[in-house]
């Protein structure tokens, strides 16, 4: 009985932490001229990242017009095009400063002449203008802000460390069986 219990208990820590350990979740919180971008972006490395490397997401897109959409992997699309997009152990970043042809990240709906819904992160001639901006465009109303440098997109997301909950759950464990031995 003691046997089956150790397994019990040893599957049981073994699959929370391999569940807190499913992603660095970045906050996501931008204004883009009288816009807002707000939600999580989910990716499963650090370093250089395109959309291979983006899990999920969810953003509120509000275009400052009373036009809110929100975007998940179930309604939108992420696209990359280069590598402009970085994961560090604290910040999602964008270097709109590029020399390359065009760099960008976008999510939401657009076609290759960004006609259509999309938020997009780009450097110098990329999402369809000539200067490195952040831009939003949503029910045909257009947004941007003009960027340089590297700039933080998203800060991480204060998960609880795997250890953390194994802990707890050791201690909800030893509460039940206790119990359950009066």
């Amino acid at each position: 009985m003691k046997t089956v219990k150790l397994i019990l208990l040893s599957s049981f820590l073994f699959f929370i932490s391999n569940a807190a350990n499913a992603g660095l979740i970045y906050v996501v919180d931008e204004t883009i001229d009288v816009g807002t971008i707000s939600g999580t972006i989910t990716v499963d490395s650090l370093g250089l990242i395109d959309e291979s490397n983006i899990s999920d997401w969810s953003l509120t897109i509000n275009n400052g017009n009373g036009d809110i959409v929100i975007w998940t992997p179930s309604n939108s699309i992420a696209n990359s095009f280069g590598n402009n997009l970085s994961a560090t152990s604290t910040q999602l970043l964008f270097d709109y400063d590029s020399e390359a042809w065009i760099n960008q990240q976008y999510f939401g709906f657009a076609d290759i002449n960004y006609n259509g819904d999309a938020l997009c992160w780009g450097n110098p001639g990329a999402c369809d203008v000539g200067a490195a901006r952040s831009r939003i465009s949503l029910n045909g109303i257009f947004l941007s802000s003009e960027q340089s440098g590297i700039k933080a997109i998203g800060a991480i997301a204060s998960v609880p460390e795997p250890s953390t909950l194994a802990i707890f759950a050791l201690g909800m464990i030893g509460l039940v069986s206790r119990k359950f031995k009066k």
